[in-house]
């Protein structure tokens, strides 16, 4: 690696015959220059006029004889010795010391000279002579050697210090550590030693559920009975001195038979767009079949007066996550359903063997929902506008009697002066609840006619302690349908989100209003409320 004591080569002007100071390099004074240790940088000094010349090293570090060439031992090279200061114009310097290291440039003029680099360097008198005294610094790299704690619930099993290097060969002497199916290992890389940037845990039989394979910190699961080897593969990324190391943990993981029962996992039970419905267990599940018998799924909606169970066609393990089980249905479902499931017990068994307990609690399924019709925009009061009438916000319009501009009582707000520092829409009014409508003007073909006309509306609100609210109204302008919103048990101080079925004659339109009465209020103090997020998700009715 050579550097000429420099300016940059395109900024290089020949020096003149008197004195001049210049030199090639990338490593400008005071700014740093970074190599892996036991490698090499030369230096060149090409200043003319000079009254004298040394450079100067660090101690632990060589000058190199130049008769070396690329892929050499370069401690064959080293000049044995040699002083720490020498006089020679080019200086090949073996860098042995990690860390900062200085490569010093003294030289001395009868004249003042400036070195013309990106950053100008002058020179200094002293006495009777113009001194450049300067020091370039490498910054040398410690080659990378990883260090590592695993841990078991909390405790330390097992530690790779930087000084060890594990061969896979010596395998027959690594200590085991045991653990039951389904049960984590938490690994940290603590490294110190080379600076490494990013990290790669390869660790067999291990499933990154919490973690990625490149965090500091992994918790990773074992499911499958075993032995199992790793290694972490430590390096640093581009940008910095190349360096990359795969060390082997000494550690063997053998995973035994959990003592823990392989159950459902409470709360799991959830439908997905394409009508399955999934559940996790305990625990990786082995391939099954012929358990579609033992699983009853009850099916009951209210407003159809449905109430019947339905064969379950195919029960099989998650292709992707093998601790979920997806079960397939004879009839379609609908997200206005109330889906229970029993387990009567069979045979669908665990990587490690454990048989699944049955389970005659009926557990209820999450129903599949879409997202909202409403444009995302609209609904959350993304878009300021500058008009107060219009509340300061796109698509909506509160008139005249909206307060004044300067303290209007529905006003769009965001960052500060919003609970949630996002944008929602205020409402403001001391002493009581002042009538007043925000109009939602751009509603208006706003949802899609699927020729169903049931919704789940929704929105969220914070009430400000102390405003004693007990009713709010939203309107739909046509077909008229108004909303009343019961809000005394509300918590005050907090978001919570209100939601409700409506059923519609027709399809939603022209507008969606939010009507604050005084009347529906007697009680209320100085109010103060916030809204975000209306919603309207279409349900499917049961014919």
């Amino acid at each position: 690696m050579l550097f000429v004591v420099a300016c940059d080569e395109d900024d290089y002007t020949a020096p003149d015959t008197l004195s001049d100071v210049s030199w090639y390099t990338g490593i400008h004074p005071g700014e740093l220059y970074a190599v892996n240790i036991g490698e090499y940088v030369s230096f060149m000094d090409i200043s003319q006029g000079m009254l004298s010349h040394k450079w100067s090293i660090d101690e632990g570090n060589n000058y190199l004889s130049p008769e070396f060439s690329v892929g050499d031992d370069l401690t064959n090279f080293i000049i044995a010795d040699a002083p720490l200061t020498t006089d020679e114009t080019t200086i090949h310097v073996l860098f042995n010391n990690t860390g900062l290291n200085k490569v010093r440039l003294y030289n001395t003029f009868s004249d003042s000279v400036t070195y013309p680099g990106t950053i100008p360097y002058g020179s200094v008198r002293k006495g009777d002579v113009w001194v450049i005294d300067t020091s370039l610094v490498v910054d040398v790299y410690q080659t990378i050697n990883p260090e590592v704690k695993i841990f078991q619930d909390e405790v330390l099993v097992g530690s790779v210090t930087f000084d060890q290097d594990p061969l896979e060969e010596e395998q027959a002497t690594w200590d085991t550590i045991y653990v039951e199916a389904g049960s984590s290992l938490k690994y940290i890389d603590v490294s110190t030693v080379g600076r490494s940037t990013k990290r790669t845990w390869n660790l067999k039989g291990a499933n990154f559920l919490e973690s990625k394979n490149t965090d500091s910190i992994a918790v990773v699961h074992y499911f499958g009975m075993g032995s199992y080897i790793g290694s972490i593969t430590a390096e640093r990324s581009v940008g910095f001195p190349d360096g990359k190391v795969v060390k082997n943990l000494p550690y063997i993981v053998k995973v035994i038979q959990s003592s823990q029962p392989f159950i459902v996992a409470d709360g799991s039970f959830t439908e997905d767009v394409n009508e399955v419905i999934s559940f996790n267990v305990s625990g990786e599940v082995k391939d099954f079949s012929g358990e579609e018998a033992n699983f009853t799924v009850h099916v009951e909606n209210a407003t159809s007066g449905f109430s019947q169970d339905i064969a379950v066609t195919s029960a099989k393990v998650n292709e992707d996550n093998r601790t979920k089980i997806e079960l397939e249905l004879a009839e379609v479902i609908y997200n206005t359903d109330v889906v229970t499931i029993t387990y009567a017990g069979g045979n669908i068994k665990s990587v490690d063997d454990r048989k699944l307990e049955a389970f005659t609690t009926p557990q209820k399924v999450k129903m599949n929902f879409p997202n909202s019709q409403l444009d995302p925009n609209w609904a959350g009061f993304e878009i300021s506008n500058d008009n107060w009438k219009k509340a300061f916000c796109e698509g909506y319009f509160a008139g005249n009697k909206n307060g004044t501009a300067s303290a209007p009582i529905f006003s769009r707000v965001e960052g500060s002066l919003s609970p949630s520092e996002k944008p929602c829409m205020n409402y403001t009014s001391a002493g009581g609840v002042t009538d007043l409508v925000l109009m939602g003007s751009n509603f208006k073909a706003m949802l899609p006619d699927e020729g169903s006309y049931t919704y789940q509306i929704s929105f969220e609100i914070y009430i400000e302690t102390g405003s004693n609210l007990t009713q709010l109204t939203t309107i739909v302008l046509d077909p008229f349908t108004p909303i009343t919103w019961d809000v005394t048990g509300v918590e005050e101080g907090k978001w919570v989100t209100l939601n409700q079925v409506v059923s519609f004659p027709s399809l939603p339109t022209k507008r969606y209003d939010l009507k604050m009465i005084s009347a529906d209020n007697p009680g209320a103090g100085d109010v103060k409320l916030y809204l975000d997020n209306h919603s309207f998700v279409l349900l499917e009715e049961r014919p």
